[in-house]
C-alpha cells in the first residue's frame, strides 16, 4: 500500500497573452508533461484498509497540492514510499473552492513552471490538465501503472451565471475528454503563454459538472478547476 505516487475566483476578464494553438510544438502532450511533471498521490487511512488515489502538483520547490475529497482527516499521505506531512487542508464540506490541501516532501526540485493563481483568464483560453484518468479499475495498483495524460479544455463563459457556479474560485471549462477522470483529482491546470513562451499553472482540477436540467449552460461535459488559494505559495512553513 506504501507503494505510491502522487500524481488537481470567479471568472476575470481582461487583456489575453496566452491565445493557445494546440498545434504548436510546445503544447504537444509529451512536452506539455515534461514541462508539467505532475506526481502521483495514494492517501491511506491508517487504522483500515481503505486509500484514495490522485494527481498532485509542486506549488513550491518542497510543497505540492492535491484534491482533499480523496482523504479525510487523518488520513497519511504517501507520495512513492514517503510518507509526507500534510501542511494545510481546507475544511471541505463539499465545495469544490475548499477542495484542497497541501503537504511538505523531504527534497525540494526546481520547478520548471510558474504557479500565478492570479492569472487573466477569459472565454475561449485553452487549458491543460495534466494527470492519471484511468478506467474502471480504481485500485491503487491500477493507479500506480498508469501512463500520464493531458487533458485539454476550454474556459466557458460564466459571467451570467455565477448562481450556478460552485463557489468562488473556481474556473469553469467545457471539454470534448470523454474518459474517466478518476485519479486526474488535483491535476494541475495550466495556460500557455505566448508573450514569455512559458507555461502558467494556475489551478487544480476538483471535479465535474452536470447541466441541471432546463439549466442556462448547454449540455456538455464541464470541468471545475480551483484556482491555487491565496498565501500558499509565501516562503516558509
Amino acid at each position: 500500500m506504501r507503494a505510491l505516487l502522487l500524481s488537481a475566483t470567479f471568472l476575470t476578464t481582461g487583456c489575453l497573452t496566452h491565445r493557445l494553438d494546440w498545434a504548436t510544438s510546445e503544447t504537444r502532450a509529451d512536452a506539455v508533461i515534461s514541462v508539467i511533471p505532475a506526481v502521483k498521490v495514494v492517501t491511506v487511512d491508517p487504522d483500515a484498509d481503505d486509500a484514495g488515489c490522485a494527481t498532485a502538483f509542486y506549488i513550491r520547490p518542497d510543497l505540492i497540492i492535491s484534491a482533499q475529497h480523496i482523504r479525510k482527516p487523518g488520513w497519511d499521505v504517501y507520495l512513492g514510499d514517503e510518507k509526507l506531512v500534510v501542511d494545510k487542508e481546507s475544511r471541505f464540506r463539499g465545495g469544490q473552492s475548499d477542495d484542497w490541501f497541501t503537504a511538505r516532501t523531504q527534497n525540494a526540485v526546481k520547478l520548471s513552471y510558474d504557479v500565478k493563481p492570479w492569472v487573466i483568464l477569459r472565454p475561449g483560453d485553452r487549458v491543460v490538465l495534466v494527470g492519471y484518468p484511468g478506467g474502471a479499475d480504481s485500485s491503487v495498483e491500477s493507479f500506480l501503472a498508469r501512463k500520464c495524460h493531458v487533458v485539454r479544455c476550454r474556459i466557458v463563459d460564466s459571467r451570467k451565471l455565477l448562481r450556478d457556479i460552485p463557489g468562488a474560485g473556481i474556473v469553469v471549462c467545457t471539454t470534448d475528454y470523454e474518459g474517466s477522470l478518476e485519479g486526474c483529482s488535483g491535476a494541475p491546470a495550466a495556460v500557455f503563454d505566448r508573450l514569455t513562451n512559458e507555461w502558467i499553472v494556475f489551478g487544480l482540477f476538483v471535479g465535474t459538472m452536470d447541466p441541471k436540467p432546463r439549466s442556462a449552460w448547454p449540455q456538455g461535459r464541464y470541468l471545475l478547476i480551483r484556482r491555487v488559494p491565496d498565501g500558499l505559495l509565501a516562503d516558509g512553513p
